[in-house]
């Protein structure tokens, strides 16, 4: 129909008058039509009925200017959401709940040192091995918190590029902000947190690793793509990121817990695709202070094999995918 369309006028003069269009955008047209099979998808959900939206909608993609990647650099103050937890006070009563808050989470977050203080105690032989480890059993490295029918869970997550995590069971949490709140994030952390109390998991055949939550609200971390429904590029904040390192290979992995009935997923992936795989479809190598840098994008779903087709790689429903996109590469 569009190529009808474009024939019926015959003269490039009314496109631009009837459609508000600049010339180069009309040159651009009349390129793709060309060769349709290179320029055109017909795989969208998007369907088009009236010839002059589908034209509005294609000289406005025209002007769209994707964002490219350079290089890589060290994280500064891409991730800083965990400086921004904020308690809300409705009554000057809650201060105390907030104390208590407070107190939890310091106990969590010191378990270590006061751990690393028992070991040279005991090494000191200023504590004998049955008073070590009646005191080791006294540390907590996990708190619960109740105020207001919401349960916070306060927990050390091995290697989390801040600590202590703070969890809840409630997905609608007025009193807290900046936490991990979401039914699927949870999920996920829990997954996560069961995998590495294996004896023989993954991760442990790694040099070195961490990760991190990603707030979409404070943080810059995110993988820009194109919306073909708005017409312009957006920007995709997976959940978390992880970093992976063995010898000198070294893997970024963004992990998007949300499931496959999350809306508009594919273009997400396309984006990724478009920035981080090379013309052959693999992945682009960076170089970065000796070491070679992949970046990889994983979706955590309950069962993966329920991923269409075109995009069931980037679907996982094992937690051991994630250090297997370095250890498998």
């Amino acid at each position: 129909m569009l190529r009808d369309y474009v024939e019926y006028l015959d003269d490039p003069r009314l496109l631009i008058v009837h459609h508000n269009a600049m010339p180069e955008d009309v040159q651009s047209l009349q390129k793709c039509l060309k060769d349709p099979d290179d320029y055109f998808s017909s795989t969208g959900s998007q369907k088009y009925g009236r010839l002059d939206i589908l034209l509005s909608r294609l000289f406005a993609y025209f002007k769209v200017v994707p964002q490219e990647i350079e290089k890589l650099k060290l994280l500064d103050e891409e991730i800083r959401h965990f400086r921004h937890l904020k308690v809300i006070l409705k009554d000057i009563r809650d201060r105390k709940d907030v104390e208590e808050l407070q107190r939890k989470i310091e106990i969590v977050d010191k378990a270590p040192l006061r751990i690393r203080e028992l070991r040279a105690k005991y090494e000191a032989h200023r504590l004998t091995f049955e008073e070590m480890l009646q005191q080791l059993q006294a540390i907590r490295e996990d708190e619960i918190f109740a105020q207001k029918g919401c349960t916070l869970h306060i927990k050390r997550v091995t290697n989390h590029y801040y600590l202590p995590l703070i969890l809840s069971d409630q997905e609608k949490i007025e009193y807290i902000q900046h936490i991990i709140r979401h039914k699927s994030e949870v999920r996920f952390i829990n997954d996560l947190e069961r995998y590495l109390q294996q004896a023989d998991n993954a991760f442990q055949q790694l040099d070195w690793w961490a990760f991190s939550k990603i707030d979409e609200s404070l943080d810059e971390v995110y993988i820009p793509y194109y919306d073909p429904n708005s017409n312009h590029y957006r920007h995709f904040y997976p959940d978390f990121i992880f970093w992976l390192q063995k010898g000198t290979d070294y893997a970024v992995v963004f992990v998007d817990p949300k499931g496959i009935n999350q809306p508009g997923y594919q273009y997400k992936v396309d984006g990724f695709k478009q920035i981080f795989l090379d013309e052959a479809g693999q992945p682009r190598k960076f170089s970065y202070n000796g070491l070679t840098v992949r970046i990889d994008l994983l979706l955590y779903t309950k069962d993966a094999n329920l991923a269409p087709e075109g995009y069931r790689e980037y679907w996982f429903d094992r937690i051991s995918a994630i250090p297997h996109k370095l250890l498998m590469a």
